[in-house]
């Protein structure tokens, strides 16, 4: 196709500066990671499966699916403070950056399960859970007891405890931190569901520190923007180009190859 006028050549400048900006953003939008992230759900769910056979779970008659997830604010904390070298390293040692997370559900049962792997070759587990129904029946622990059970799941120094009562049980929610470094400052925070006698859950995230928060709402305002306004050029620019493009050919002013 010729472009014989102003407007398709500007039409062309646009719909370029668009492209540009939009795949330069990729890195942010879909963060590359050294780990196979095609790992196939018929490798991820019985691994996932027999891991909670082992805990007395039984999920033999639920349907499952598994989708790879990443922590996007700690990733790019990460990545901004020691580089996508120290990053992969991170990723490679099953830091939570970047996990696979299967998930149960059996029709007509609310509650449902989920299991973290790891997305490297161990498939090892690095998290786990059940919900349960507020007024499912449990024992009532103590805290003392409870910590017991937690501990046996939890990494790091306890940083907290929180204890609530159910109609007919107490659960409990423990949370265990260890420092990954000082500075610059990362922690690793495991959290482990105390549901009447039973663990019901062990959720690991990474935690950088506040102000990195408060930094990434800064830079995050304007490239959202920029971005947004990237999406729309681009759309505007390939539709305008298709009206141009269907006018030059109405007028003869474009001859299409045969």
């Amino acid at each position: 196709m010729m472009f014989r006028d102003r407007a398709g050549l500007l039409l062309l400048i646009v719909a370029l500066a668009a492209g540009a900006l939009f795949f330069s953003s990729l890195d942010r939008l879909w963060p590359l990671a050294d780990a196979d992230v095609n790992v196939s759900p018929q490798r991820l769910i019985p691994h996932a499966r027999e891991f909670l056979r082992s805990r007395g779970i039984d999920v033999s008659r639920h349907d499952a699916a598994s989708a790879l997830r990443h922590d996007r604010f700690a990733l790019d904390y990460v990545t901004r403070t020691w580089g996508l070298e120290r990053t992969q390293e991170l990723i490679r040692g099953r830091a939570p950056l970047y996990y696979y997370q299967v998930v149960f559900k059996r029709h007509g049962d609310p509650d449902s399960v989920w299991v973290d792997v790891s997305p490297d070759a161990t498939s090892q587990v690095v998290g786990w859970g059940r919900t349960v129904q507020e007024d499912a029946a449990g024992a009532s622990l103590s805290a003392e007891r409870a910590r017991e059970l937690a501990t046996g799941a939890g990494v790091g120094v306890e940083r907290g405890q929180t204890q609530r009562e159910r109609p007919k049980r107490r659960d409990h929610l423990f949370v265990f931190e260890r420092d990954l470094s000082r500075e610059p400052e990362l922690r690793e925070r495991t959290t482990v569901t105390i549901s009447g006698a039973d663990v019901t859950a062990v959720q690991r995230t990474l935690v950088p520190p506040e102000s990195a928060r408060r930094d990434a709402r800064r830079r995050e305002a304007p490239v959202a923007a920029l971005q947004m306004v990237s999406f729309v050029a681009l759309g505007i620019a390939g539709l305008a180009a298709i009206v141009v493009f269907l006018t030059s050919l109405q007028r003869g002013e474009v001859r299409l190859a045969r």
